[in-house]
Order: C-alpha cells, then sequence, then structure tokens
C-alpha cells in the first residue's frame, strides 16, 4: 500500500512543525555536502564471502521474548519524548530503544495503541529528516533515487573536546533508523517504510576519505593500515581528522542497519559494503580488545583517550558479536565474543 492522503497531510504538519522550532527539532535544511574526487576501488580493500543467513530476523529484537510495556513519557500525540538537560530534543537513537521493543510487542499482542505510538514518532522522526544530495561518484548510486535521508542532531555533544558542529549526524542513528523502517515495513506490509528506507541506506554512500577534506554529512570512514583499507561507520564523525574514533558498538549498530536492509532489498551494494564492514571489524579486534580488562570503546588512540573502557559497554559488545556471529554465520565473531567474556569477570 502507498501513503495514504490523511498521512501525507500529517506528516506535512510535523515537518511544518518542525521548520518551526517546535518538538525540539531544530530546522532542518540542505547542510553540507562532501563530493570526494573518486569512490575509491582497488585490490587492497578489507573484505569477504559472508553467508549471511537472510532468515533469521533483525539482530535488534534477537533478544525479545514476550510484549513489554513501555515506561517512557509520551506527548498528547503518542509521540515518545527524549530530554536532555531539561529541554525536549530530537533523538533518533533514544527514540529508536523505543521503538524496537513496542513494534515488536504489537506483532505479539496486536494491540493497535502500539502501533498508532509507533508511527506517530515514526513520522516525528521523518519530519525532522533532511534530505541531501548523494556524492556524483557514489558507488551504485541508483538514478530512480538521487537523495538520502539523514536523521540530525540538534544538540551539541562533544566528548572529549570533539569537533563536531549543530546538526551533526551518527551513522548508529543512520542504521538505527534503517533497521526501524524496514521492520516497519515487514510488519505491516505497507511499502512506504521500505521506500524510506532506501532513502535512508543511501546515506551509506556518504564517506569520508582518509586523503580528504569532508564536511557534513558523513559518517562512512576509509581507514587505511598496513597496506589495507577498512571500513567503519562512525557514531560521531569529527571535522578533525585526528579525531577519527571508530567506537566499535556504535559501528556495529549501523551494520546492522545495513544487514536488516539486505534481508528486505537482497542490494548488491548492501552485500558488498556489509561485506567490507564486518571483515574490517573482525579484523579490528587486536585494536579494542584488552587482553585481561575490559574492552576499549573505540579503535583508535583519540577514541582511547577520550572513553577508555566503561564495563556496561564491554558487555554490549559482547552480545553485539554474538548476536552478528548469528547472522554473519562467522564463527570468528562468535570466538572474539568468548575472549572478551574471559576477559570480564563479571561476564
Amino acid at each position: 500500500m502507498g501513503i495514504d492522503e490523511p498521512r501525507i497531510r500529517r506528516r506535512n504538519a510535523l515537518r511544518g512543525m518542525a521548520a518551526a522550532g517546535l518538538l525540539g527539532i531544530g530546522a532542518g535544511g540542505a547542510g553540507g555536502l562532501f563530493v570526494g574526487s573518486r569512490w575509491p576501488f582497488g585490490p587492497n580493500w578489507v573484505t569477504r564471502s559472508f553467508d549471511f543467513d537472510l532468515e533469521i530476523g533483525s539482530p535488534y529484537v534477537m533478544g525479545y521474548r514476550g510484549a513489554y510495556e513501555p515506561n517512557r513519557p509520551v506527548d498528547d500525540d503518542g509521540i515518545v519524548i527524549t530530554d536532555n538537560k531539561g529541554q525536549r530534543v530530537y533523538h533518533p537513537v533514544d527514540s529508536c530503544w523505543y521503538l524496537f521493543p513496542e513494534l515488536h510487542s504489537y506483532e505479539v499482542d496486536g494491540d493497535p495503541a502500539r502501533l498508532h505510538a509507533v508511527l506517530a514518532t515514526t513520522e516525528y522522526l521523518l519530519a525532522g529528516a533532511e534530505e541531501h544530495q548523494i556524492p556524483s561518484q557514489a558507488t551504485d548510486a541508483p538514478e530512480s533515487a538521487p537523495t538520502s535521508l539523514w536523521f540530525p542532531y540538534h544538540f551539541a555533544h562533544a566528548p572529549g573536546g570533539l569537533e563536531n558542529h549543530v546538526p551533526w549526524y551518527s551513522g548508529m542513528a543512520q542504521g538505527m533508523m534503517l533497521s526501524h523502517l524496514v521492520r516497519l515495513h515487514e510488519v505491516t506490509g505497507e511499502d512506504e517504510w521500505l521506500d524510506d528506507a532506501d532513502l535512508v541506506f543511501n546515506s551509506f554512500r556518504h564517506y569520508r576519505d582518509g586523503s580528504q577534506a569532508a564536511s557534513s554529512p558523513w559518517f562512512v570512514s576509509f581507514i587505511d593500515r598496513d597496506d589495507a583499507r577498512y571500513t567503519a561507520f562512525e557514531e560521531y564523525p569529527s571535522n578533525n581528522p585526528g579525531q577519527l574514533s571508530s567506537v566499535v558498538n556504535g559501528n556495529i549498530y549501523a551494520m546492522w542497519g545495513v544487514y536488516d536492509y539486505l534481508r528486505a532489498t537482497g542490494d548488491r551494494y548492501a552485500r558488498r559494503l556489509l561485506s567490507r564492514a564486518l571483515a574490517s571489524l573482525a579484523g579490528s579486534f587486536p585494536y579494542y580488545r584488552a587482553a585481561g580488562s575490559t574492552s576499549l570503546y573505540g579503535l583508535t588512540p583519540w577514541s582511547h583517550l577520550t572513553w577508555k573502557n566503561p564495563a556496561s559497554y564491554h558487555r554490549g559488545v559482547i552480545t553485539q558479536l554474538r548476536r552478528t556471529a548469528a547472522f554473519s554465520r562467522d564463527p570468528q565473531f562468535l570466538q572474539q565474543a568468548d575472549l572478551l567474556a574471559l576477559d570480564d569477570p563479571g561476564e
């Protein structure tokens, strides 16, 4: 089914409210666009072939059992509220942590109030999204959809003096929203949500090559190390190349979005990009494992200084690696999860 007229009117109304600065959403805009000199090709990509299990379902809901009762405030329209320092803010990641269990619970019990809440929050997030042109050199760029859809952050967040600017964009947010829209398509059967997912996936065609100076928006980074090119999805992109962080859990959450999109579409570029990102993750294990201790937050020296190795994060990465092993059918991720578990006596 396509988008019905009431939904179109609702989305347009929400976009108008967003432009007026309501709902905790900053005014949207085209923002900067990075167009590098080329889309990188070459024989030195870190990649390999994966026998993906495309029937296992979304990693985001693998651990869910039964229906959940939401414990989050919502406004009169049923939109989840995120508070940051006393201000209501537009926060895609936080909203997704509400949407995933709520949509799953609707699958379990069929409560229409749950679906209403999911749709209201989803439309709110889409109303605050920005469209950007895909870089002209992007590989496999679809002629039918030359734009990408982004979910901006309009509040300052600069851990360790991170040189970003408002609005800023997060690969973790892009990946989580991509997964949510695919799941919404699967649960409702409405093609509208997959159309939106197509545009969000196009954000994975914006990249930063280490040899280029990038401007927003981007979050895909290519890292040259030991005569090989690694792929990572940045949770916190920086305008300063020296502040590359490659946060491990945000990188994996973004990968899960690409996996869900691959499940839904069979897209060849999604498969290629996911294969590169997963092979890069597997090969980067020595850069974040701290043998005998909890693992490091990111893959780079700057991230090590900024976030160090929080214990609660370490246990989350163990879970992520185990779920990644399940859908990738690659035992190396399970072996790495087991090593991290041995490193942490609290696991």
